[in-house]
């Protein structure tokens, strides 16, 4: 994270400590302050605000959400399968909590579930690319790869720019034996992920290149870049983010496809 946006991160939690000094029971600012701390990666703190909120209002679906990003950012899946229940109790319409309940379900092995979460995601929010990503993410581990290429074709259609989407494509194409069609896709996700500055998954799609190139001795061109090979992540932080600074920061933060946008 650079200092501007540190900085802004900073200047709004210092917002939401000053109004919560003169209201208490404020439980918006206890739930905006837990999104800033999640965003500065101060998980247990923003665990202890999103409670706050929480006891002050046992209804708050955002702040039910919310708690349970960060406690899957803290690996605590099971623990954010409940939060995301209880979001979905009180918003049985919120797309972005079954996403991510279905992310948490996936990391636990409890694919048909991850894929039931993925299909009512879908269902409410057919334009989220990285619900189609994550879908045929599952579906390519239970083996149905022609499911997962119509996922990840769907995934892409609807965002052009997904390296993610193309490296798991071409994962999908090489478990089929389409080694020169999964090689196109793979250096399409290696010229996005370096665009993007995403050198972990330019890491791990030069890996899966260099395995084809062993099969066909045709090695494929060096590159000092590397990539993002994480296939299913959660995240998006929901709140009405007062400070016009908090507001800049986080919309000008692209999270990655494969989870939900935030919400301002």
């Amino acid at each position: 994270m650079n200092k501007t946006k540190q900085d802004s991160y900073e200047k709004a939690m210092t917002h939401y400590t000053r109004a919560l000094e003169l209201n208490p029971n404020f439980a918006d600012a206890y739930n905006h302050r837990g999104v800033v701390k999640a965003n500065l990666d101060r998980y247990e703190e923003a665990i202890a605000d999103f409670d706050a909120a929480i006891q002050i209002d046992p209804r708050y679906a955002d702040a039910y959400y919310n708690r349970g990003n960060a406690k899957d950012s803290l690996g605590r899946y099971e623990a954010a399968i409940a939060d995301y229940d209880a979001a979905i109790r009180l918003d049985s319409q919120d797309a972005d909590a079954y996403h991510n309940r279905g992310v948490a379900r996936e990391r636990l092995g409890q694919h048909e579930a991850a894929i039931a979460d993925y299909d009512k995601t879908i269902e409410l929010r057919p334009d989220l690319a990285g619900a189609y990503n994550n879908r045929g993410n599952v579906r390519s581990e239970l083996g149905d790869q022609n499911s997962a290429l119509a996922d990840y074709d769907r995934a892409i259609d609807l965002e052009p720019d997904f390296a993610e989407a193309y490296s798991n494509r071409g994962i999908a194409k090489q478990k089929l034996g389409r080694n020169e069609k999964a090689l196109a896709d793979f250096r399409q996700a290696l010229t996005l992920a370096q665009q993007q500055g995403d050198e972990e998954l330019a890491r791990h799609v030069e890996a899966k290149m260099k395995d084809i190139a062993v099969a066909s001795a045709d090695p494929p061109p060096s590159s000092d870049r590397t990539l993002n090979a994480l296939r299913s992540t959660a995240g998006a932080w929901k709140g009405t983010h007062d400070p016009e600074t908090l507001k800049q920061a986080i919309s000008s933060d692209r999270l990655s496809a494969s989870r939900p946008r935030p919400k301002l």
